[in-house]
C-alpha cells in the first residue's frame, strides 16, 4: 500500500485535488442531493421497480415507459413506502414491464408530470440544458 503511495506523482495529486474541488458535494447539487422527503418537489418517486432494469429498457433496449399511479388522491403519501419491503408476493417479470409505478393518486401524478415538463421546456429554452435526469 505505501509503494502506491509513494508512486502516485505531484501531477497525480493535483488534478485529483482540482477533481475534488470542481465537485460540489452539497446539498446544492440536484445531480447528488434529492430530498424525497419533500412533498411540494420536483422530484417523482417510483416504488417497486430496480434502477439497472429501468436503464436497460429505455436506453438499450430504446423502449418507452408509462407511469402508473398506486395511490390516492387527496391523501397524504407515506414516505416510509419508499423504503419498505414488499411483502406481498408478486412476479419478478414487473421488473421489466414498462410499467413506472408511483405512490401517489392519478390526478396528482398528472400535475407532477405535467409540472416537470414545463419545468423542463423552459430550462431548455431558457439556458440549452434538459434538466430531465
Amino acid at each position: 500500500m505505501n509503494e502506491r503511495l509513494d508512486r502516485i506523482s505531484p501531477l497525480e495529486n493535483l488534478l485529483a485535488d482540482a477533481r475534488r474541488r470542481l465537485l460540489e458535494t452539497g446539498t446544492r447539487n440536484r445531480l447528488i442531493h434529492v430530498n424525497r422527503a419533500n412533498k411540494r418537489s420536483n422530484v417523482l418517486n417510483i416504488i417497486n421497480e430496480r434502477s439497472d432494469d429501468i436503464f436497460e429498457i429505455l436506453h438499450v433496449k430504446n423502449r418507452k415507459m408509462r407511469f402508473l399511479a398506486k395511490g390516492k388522491d387527496n391523501e397524504d403519501v407515506d414516505q416510509d413506502v419508499l423504503f419498505k419491503e414488499i411483502d406481498e408476493e408478486f412476479d419478478v417479470s414487473r421488473y421489466t414491464d414498462n410499467i413506472l409505478e408511483t405512490p401517489i393518486g392519478p390526478d396528482a401524478l398528472q400535475k407532477r408530470l405535467l409540472r416537470l415538463s414545463r419545468d423542463s421546456r423552459t430550462a431548455e429554452e431558457e439556458q440549452g440544458v434538459n434538466i430531465l435526469y
